[in-house]
């Protein structure tokens, strides 16, 4: 539910001595008649507001008893009742911000004098927190905090946001720069990464660190700020800085950070201790985890990979690769990364370093915080973007370097557009009747004429031996969970006794959606004519699993006009069409784009040249690949919903995938591992350079990612991830004489 700012509903209550009762009374009719959602024992104001409307018979007498429940006077509890009546009853207000900034002096002096001001700001800063302009609504609360600690803090606590965080506390931060309570609440409020390591119980300094907490008791809130301190630093990177703030702390605080091993604290630690050249700390402090209840240890792996590094082992390395990849590296913090790193270099696994080393700069926090943070955070800025910089570049002499000057330069040409755009009232209905086509015709249609298999049309027409229909898939576009693909035109020009089909270059709210229903005749002459609505993607908005994407633009009433030379065009005679043809990255006016000898419209590996030999690489991806479903697209969740959030009818029969053709595998990784197979599904091989410039061009494209592959000397085991960003799974091969044997170690979806 949308409202209008905290403080704009907060001018109701300035002006109630203007309306009397009247207003507070209607406004308790109002909220009696909804459910309410705050009615607790609790002593916050929600609450509190909420029991004095339960069980008060005048609003005289809910004013009174929300002023003794918060210990505020009346005036305040008259503010307090408005603006919380909403809250707790979901009910929307319309009060105007303007309202606000008149009476904006008077609700200052209003909470000035109340000793127990923190707990109003507080409500008021989740009140602000459900507009539609957080930020300016916190902005509009801050004056109301002055210079109260404690109601910064509780303002910043009641939401625990970045903005909140930036607004109340990064303003009591300029005012008070020593203040523990203050420090450790900017560190915990953060989601990690900077602000989480820069702000706690010890300071970061060039010169090195310092513990600057006020009193040295052993509190919980002591050690809790500690550990987020520490795991904060850890996921930067910082091994020293780490090693730095642990031996900055007081003995029994060290004591207690090495013996937490439930949360992994210890186990940062101790990766930290031996890439600073404490092997024999880490090693005592895994010797205390031994001896430690392991009930519900998450990482278990991360240990055997400190031991591991002990000079004394005497293991298989490959062991601890296949550990660390099927099972921790998902939860581990990046300085157990650069462990496994340097493990894996020293074991001879360049290769993975180079990945791991890439990874590591992915969790660098290298953006520049705002003016109240950037003194206690300049000296830890300056230590990341060094690791980073340092990191990238090891990484690229560990990695090899995969250039394909002719995909990149594909990928820089103008996109092919086969279709006008016009208003649907340019568009001329012949007769004296418009014809209605909709999925229940389509239906009909498509029993009498032969339709493909697995073809399920949006939208169909017949017009004698001439059949059309549109349909989507996701065989030329793997979208993951965003939508269901690409538009496809199906048509017979003999009755539905032969069937081609042909791509469009269109996909599903990239920016358009084609209407299951339309008054507008698909076929005209040899044009193509599809009603769409633009219901544009905000890439933006895109998180796993996809919950709450946004629209950037929308629009209706338009049609494309596609002519059929546009759809059919082949260029070189391939049999592909030039617009496939940009979609697979292959050149349309080229017969065979990589020179091997055989043309693209029968290459299973077109941009890649064959040559002879298979190598223990090619083996090992073949073995997967051949048996490697590519996931399908999902229904997109958020989409279907107008500026105002109802619900579109976009669709008046179920949209369902087609199989228009056999779907295209894209994939991530050394295009020079598939030089010699013969795969079974035509493939296309990108480097992460080229699926970023691809993305760039066509949107989100989830090809599966061949990641931290790694075969132990021997050539006879095997591990490597493929990995589609909203599904993947890790992949665990062993050599037997009937060939490679395959297991799945671990898959995850979103």
């Amino acid at each position: 539910m949308k409202r209008q700012t905290a403080l704009a509903l907060l001018t109701a209550a300035i002006t109630f001595h203007v309306s009397g009762e009247d207003r507070l009374e209607k406004a308790v009719a109002t909220a009696r008649a909804n459910e309410f959602r705050y009615c607790t024992d609790e002593n916050d104001p929600q609450s509190v507001v909420c029991r004095a409307v339960e069980k008060a018979s005048t609003p005289a007498e809910v004013v009174e008893r929300v002023a003794r429940g918060l210990h505020v006077s009346k005036e305040t509890a008259q503010a307090i009742a408005l603006v919380l009546l909403p809250q707790v009853a979901s009910i929307q207000r319309g009060i105007t911000d303007e309202a606000w900034v008149n009476d904006r002096v008077l609700l200052e002096r209003a909470l000035a004098s109340e000793s127990n001001r923190a707990a109003v700001v507080a409500a008021l800063s989740q009140c602000a927190a459900e507009t539609e302009k957080p930020r300016v609504a916190f902005e509009e609360i801050l004056p109301m905090v002055g210079d109260d600690t404690a109601a910064a803090l509780a303002a910043a606590d009641a939401v625990r946001s970045e903005d909140a965080t930036e607004i109340f506390l990064g303003s009591a931060l300029t005012r008070h720069n020593d203040e523990i309570d203050i420090i450790e609440a900017i560190g915990a409020h953060s989601n990690g990464g900077l602000l989480r390591a820069a702000f706690g119980p010890v300071q970061l300094l060039g010169s090195g660190a310092r513990f600057r907490h006020k009193t040295t008791e052993d509190t919980a809130a002591l050690r809790e700020a500690v550990a987020g301190q520490i795991q904060g630093i850890a996921n930067l990177g910082l091994a020293d800085v780490l090693m730095s703030a642990y031996d900055a702390l007081p003995p029994s605080q060290r004591e207690r950070v090495i013996a937490d091993h439930q949360r992994g604290i210890s186990a940062d630690i101790a990766a930290a201790a031996i890439l600073t050249g404490r092997n024999g700390m880490a090693q005592q402090i895994a010797r205390t985890r031994t001896a430690a209840p392991r009930t519900g240890d998450e990482d278990a792996q991360a240990w055997d990979l400190v031991a591991a590094s002990d000079p004394t082992f005497s293991g298989d390395p490959f062991d601890i690769i296949v550990s660390m990849i099927s099972k921790a590296r998902f939860n581990g913090s990046t300085v157990r990364t650069l462990l496994f790193a340097r493990f894996a270099e020293q074991h001879g696994y360049a290769s993975l370093t180079g990945e791991l080393l890439h990874d590591a700069t992915r969790f660098g926090d290298g953006t520049e915080p705002t003016a109240p943070f950037r003194a206690e955070t300049s000296f830890l800025l300056a230590r990341v973007r060094s690791a980073i910089a340092d990191e990238n570049s090891r990484a690229t002499q560990l990695r090899p370097v995969l250039n394909n000057a002719s995909v990149r330069s594909s990928l820089a040409q103008p996109r092919i557009v086969p279709f006008a755009e016009h208003r649907l009232e340019e568009a001329a209905t012949p007769g004296d009747s418009p014809i209605v086509v909709d999925c229940s015709d389509a239906a009909g249609v498509a029993a009498q004429s032969h339709l493909p298999p697995f073809v399920n049309p949006i939208r169909m027409e017949r017009r004698g031996e001439e059949i059309v229909a549109i349909a989507i898939s996701s065989a030329l576009d793997p979208v993951g969970e965003l939508g269901l693909g690409g538009y496809w035109a199906v048509r017979s020009t003999d009755g539905g006794a032969t069937w081609k089909s042909y791509y469009t270059g269109l996909r599903e709210n990239m920016p358009y959606v084609v209407k299951t229903a339309s008054r507008l005749p698909l076929l005209e002459g040899e044009h193509l004519r599809v009603e769409v609505d633009v219901q544009e993607l905000d890439t933006n908005s895109i998180t796993f699993p996809p919950v709450a994407l946004r629209t950037k633009r929308t629009q209706k009433g338009l049609y494309l006009d596609f002519p059929w030379e546009e759809l059919t065009r082949d260029t070189d005679g391939d049999g592909l069409t030039d617009l496939m043809e940009e979609r697979l990255t292959t050149d349309p006016r080229e017969i065979d784009t990589d020179g091997d000898g055989v043309p693209d419209g029968e290459d299973l590996l077109p941009r890649v040249p064959l040559r002879p030999g298979r190598d223990t690489v090619a083996e090992v991806i073949a073995s997967v690949l051949d048996r490697f479903a590519l996931g399908g697209g999902r229904i997109v969740v958020g989409i279907g919903r107008d500026a105002l959030g109802a619900e579109i009818a976009q669709n008046s029969c179920e949209v369902q995938t087609s199989r228009v053709c056999d779907p295209v595998l894209f994939i991530v990784g050394d295009p020079s591992h598939f030089a010699p197979l013969t795969l079974a599904r035509r493939t296309v091989v990108l480097t992460q350079e080229e699926i970023d410039a691809y993305t760039k061009k066509f949107g989100p494209t989830y090809a599966a990612r061949i990641e931290h592959l790694a075969i132990n000397p021997a050539g006879t085991r095997a591990i490597f991830e493929l990995n589609q960003s909203w599904t993947g799974a890790t992949y665990i091969l062993t050599k037997t004489d009937k060939g490679w044997q395959v297991t799945i170690a671990g898959g995850w979806i979103t």
